[in-house]
């Protein structure tokens, strides 16, 4: 097993959510603080990917380390994970494309998201509790959470599409909630098809984690130990 991560948090909540998955000491990526460097006014710049490694590789482990993604999060870790040499890799409430495209039938409609750019500048409070509700979570505290960049990432999740997903070259673990509301398990599960990735359902809505962190975590634990332990007896 890996003693490094990587893990990245979701849109407009706190990746501190994540830590008992993976660590107290495991650096917590705040994607909504990367948002402004990905979209330029409303657009999303054409090398975002490039911008996010050149913006990251000082936090990259030399030795082998593992990536993590949740939701939003999820999107960054795979673009990282293209252009890095992660070890494993673990994708929750994943998709590859939060809007729906001809190619793609499980995302939002972008008009969704229009909707949720005029209520973060009349009622922020109001749209983030609704969603912290929807994700089966208690409401984090709001006071630190900058309303450019939650619109920035909304702008970010309107436009940005992975399809058609590359497979890994390394183990990846595919977790999901069968009661996700804001990511169908269709859409993690075609990811991780593409992606070549293991997928496990659980029950629950979108941080379906937050009710069984200790057995989630020891599932990561030891599914990549095995996988570990079977390569070095062959």
């Amino acid at each position: 097993m890996v003693d490094k991560w990587i893990v990245f948090g979701g849109w407009a909540i706190p990746p501190q959510i994540l830590a008992p998955l993976f660590g107290s000491e495991t650096p917590l990526i705040d994607t909504n603080e990367i948002m402004p460097d990905l979209v330029r006014g409303d657009v999303l710049v054409k090398n975002w990917q490039d911008v996010l490694v050149d913006r990251l590789l000082p936090q990259i482990p030399r030795r082998p380390y593992g990536i993590a993604g949740w939701s939003t999060g999820s999107l960054l870790a795979y673009a990282l994970a293209q252009r890095t040499r992660p070890a494993c890799g673990v994708f929750i409430s994943a998709t590859p494309s939060f809007c729906r495209r001809e190619e793609f039938q499980w995302g939002w409609k972008p008009s969704v998201l229009k909707s949720m750019r005029r209520e973060l500048a009349s009622d922020p409070d109001k749209l983030l509790k609704e969603l912290y509700m929807q994700c089966g979570i208690e409401t984090f505290s709001l006071v630190s959470l900058n309303a450019k960049n939650l619109i920035a990432g909304l702008f970010f999740l309107e436009q940005v599409n992975l399809i058609p997903v590359k497979p890994f070259p390394f183990p990846a673990l595919f977790l999901h909630g069968k009661a996700d509301s804001i990511i169908p398990h269709a859409a993690g599960k075609y990811f991780c098809d593409a992606a070549g990735g293991t997928f496990i359902e659980y029950d629950g809505p979108h941080a379906f984690f937050v009710n069984q962190y200790s057995g989630i975590s020891e599932l990561i634990r030891s599914y990549f130990n095995k996988i570990i332990s079977s390569v070095r007896l062959t």
